[in-house]
């Protein structure tokens, strides 16, 4: 569950200042400009989902989010800490309801097991997955993850926790970033080429592109597949991270062209050609 939380100022807030103190109190802290009035914090290797914090007018809103790690809520408690020692008859809300400082400062930490349960029953009972927004990529969670964790287990939860931090800060794609892009505006899709002996950790894409084998390198032809038909089917080698990323070590021609002769009945190439 989300909180939003709004610093009412008398006075614009100095980002500069503001800036220079978080970089004082908080090791590894990351910046990230997003807009002209909306900064994006983060600690490196720490932060699960980061903060947000936009100007609205003197008005400045900070959003607590599911799955905040210790360090987002340090993030928070420092803003908040430097904005009561830099206005004047500051005020807080929470809610758009009215908070005082110390009790601000003494809000519990997010209770990240409490989110974990409610997303163990979306995916279990409903087979839905849930995505998150991390400092630089996105983890998921969804049937596949749960279908491996005891959830009757004490501290399973824990092990969720590490997977986030496992598909956000130590899997780096070996081949690069390079994506492709397909259509304009609402209609653009993000597309991902996978070529045999590369080796790939392979992120959500809209879809993912792989090559056909032919007599020549003229007659090959593309096929376009979504992570969910591709993750029915992977090779051996490759490991599932959480519900849609992949480590995916190099395959030999023949095992990618057995991989691709799997996915043809699901090529979708057709629809992306209309986003073009």
């Amino acid at each position: 569950m989300s909180l939003s939380i709004k610093i009412h100022a008398n006075s614009e807030i100095n980002r500069d200042e503001l800036i220079s103190f978080l970089d004082l109190k908080i090791n590894d802290l990351k910046l990230i400009q997003k807009t002209e009035d909306l900064f994006y914090f983060y600690v490196a290797e720490k932060s699960l989902r980061g903060v947000d914090f936009e100007k609205q007018k003197n008005t400045y809103e900070i959003l607590r989010l599911s799955m905040f790690s210790e360090a987002d809520e340090l993030i928070c408690r420092q803003i908040f800490l430097f904005a009561q020692q830099t206005q004047e008859d500051c005020k807080f809300y929470l809610d758009d309801e009215p908070i005082t400082f110390d009790d601000l400062m003494n809000l519990p930490l997010v209770d990240f097991k409490d989110d974990l349960r409610s997303i163990q029953l979306l995916a279990s009972q409903l087979g839905k997955t849930i995505s998150f927004y991390g400092p630089l990529e996105k983890f998921h969670f969804g049937p596949k993850v749960f279908s491996k964790i005891d959830t009757e287990k004490e501290g399973w939860e824990n092990h969720l926790v590490d997977i986030a931090y496992r598909v956000l800060y130590e899997l780096k794609d070996p081949s690069g970033d390079y994506v492709l892009s397909a259509g304009e505006g609402e209609n653009m899709k993000l597309v991902k080429m996978i070529n045999s002996e590369t080796s790939y950790v392979i992120r959500k894409f809209d879809y993912l592109i792989f090559l056909t084998e032919n007599e020549t390198e003229d007659e090959r032809e593309i096929i376009a597949v979504t992570n969910e038909d591709l993750n029915n089917f992977l090779p051996d080698s490759w490991e599932l991270a959480d519900e849609y990323t992949i480590v995916a070590p190099a395959l030999s021609p023949v095992e990618y062209r057995q991989l691709v002769k799997k996915l043809i009945p699901f090529d979708q190439s057709n629809e992306l050609a209309e986003k073009d």
